[in-house]
């Protein structure tokens, strides 16, 4: 080895062919920018009339080893690895992103198969609860809580360390409790303590879902607890209660009048059990009731099945669902004992009107009776023995106790 000028650089070790005739060798060149070395290959004849570059690789070629026949060459190749294990370290780094990314999403679908499953809120916390650790990077240290209330959800091993993560749960605009994640051993730090970024913005999905999903399931109690109320003050109400909607079809019906069912009744219009005659009347009213949303009551008839009447008293109120009428709300009452006695009560005062006027009556007819009477008397005292006027006082006498007798008969 040598030194082949300074064009040239330093000469390695060389390989002749058998013959003599031919020597390669490495030529090492420093570069003074790069700040490092340059080997190629070289081949020269031996009188020196040939001398060129075999290879110009920049990673470096070198250790060049010629066949015993001379015809085949092998050197060592080198290859400046620098960008493929830059290449792979990326690989791998995005790999591991997609890894946690995919178990973040499956956090949460599996949490969207919770919520569907789930029957009370405690056991949707409690299933829900128990998906977070997998999601985080190191699920193997990781534990996790939820705390809604005074009520706590726990996976196995929680406690409070120096390296958690915790996002407020929200509903109906305050803070009803949190999920929280802690390790429970120290791991490399990374964009929040040893958390990722990603696993934070995780934890913010999971809060916000699970808050949306206490207020349905909040407003959904509340929702059945009405209409458990509702029911059943309807059905045990002595009154018909129906829902109409704006075609006046029956949607709900607590009772159904005598010879017909509640199932019969529900999605049938109103009227068609109205008398014809009432139909369109009730029908005016009703429509004026949605159009105005002022309430009105009215009177109708309904046909037993026996043949009598059944009258009912019924007031219309307007429905209203976010600022819109969608139907009316009537009750009706049952008023046909109170029409009987209503009757009632109008003969008896129709028949002391009558009382009333009999007795004037015959207190008038009386006093002109008894002047009759005490006249027909003196008549007979003064006119005794005259035959011919004895028989027109008996008659006289008769017609007046007549009278008397027929007064009182109508007294009585």
């Amino acid at each position: 080895p040598g030194t082949l000028g300074a064009e040239r650089g330093r000469i390695g070790g060389p390989a002749i062919t058998p013959d003599g005739k031919t020597i390669v060798a490495p030529v090492t060149r420093f570069d003074m920018k790069e700040n490092k070395g340059l080997t190629d290959l070289w081949l020269w004849s031996a009188d020196g009339s040939v001398q060129r570059a075999l290879t110009t690789n920049p990673a470096g070629d070198s250790s060049p080893v010629i066949s015993p026949d001379g015809r085949t060459l092998v050197v060592a190749v080198g290859r400046d690895m620098t960008a493929h294990r830059r290449a792979e370290e990326t690989l791998r780094q995005h790999a591991h992103d997609l890894g946690e990314r995919i178990k973040e999403l499956s956090c949460l679908f599996d949490l969207s198969r919770v919520i569907e499953a789930s029957v009370s809120l405690p056991e949707l916390l409690q299933g829900a609860v128990a998906l977070i650790p997998r999601a985080w990077q190191y699920p193997e240290i990781a534990a996790a809580r939820i705390r809604l209330g005074g009520d706590r959800f726990e996976t196995d091993g929680f406690t409070t360390t120096a390296w958690m993560q915790s996002i407020p749960i929200s509903a109906h605009g305050e803070v009803v409790g949190s999920v929280d994640v802690c390790y429970l051993e120290e791991r490399p730090a990374s964009d929040e303590g040893p958390f990722l970024e990603e696993e934070r913005a995780l934890l913010e999905a999971l809060a916000e879902r699970l808050g949306r999903v206490i207020e349905r399931r909040r407003a959904e109690a509340a929702w059945y607890e009405r209409e458990v109320r509702w029911r059943s003050l309807a059905e045990s109400s002595p009154d018909h209660i129906l829902l109409l909607d704006r075609e006046l079809k029956v949607e709900f019906a607590n009772r159904a009048s005598p010879g017909m069912t509640v199932d019969q009744i529900i999605g049938t219009p109103l009227c068609a059990y109205l008398e014809p005659s009432r139909a369109q009347e009730v029908k005016g009213i009703l429509d004026r009731v949605l159009a105005t949303r002022e309430p009105a009551a009215y009177e109708t008839d309904c046909a037993r099945p026996d043949g009598g009447v059944i009258h009912y008293e019924s007031r219309a109120v307007p429905r209203i669902v976010a600022g819109e009428v969608v139907g009316l709300t009537l009750s009706a009452r049952d008023i046909t004992e109170r029409k009987r006695l209503e009757g009632i009560l109008r003969e008896r005062d129709k028949m002391a009107g009558m009382a009333s006027l009999v007795a004037a009556v015959a207190h008038e007819v009386r006093n002109p009776l008894f002047a009759l009477s005490a006249t027909a008397d003196l008549l007979a005292a003064r006119l005794a023995g005259a035959n011919d006027l004895d028989r027109h006082l008996v008659a006289l006498r008769g017609q007046v106790e007549r009278l008397e007798t027929l007064i009182r008969t109508l007294l009585e």
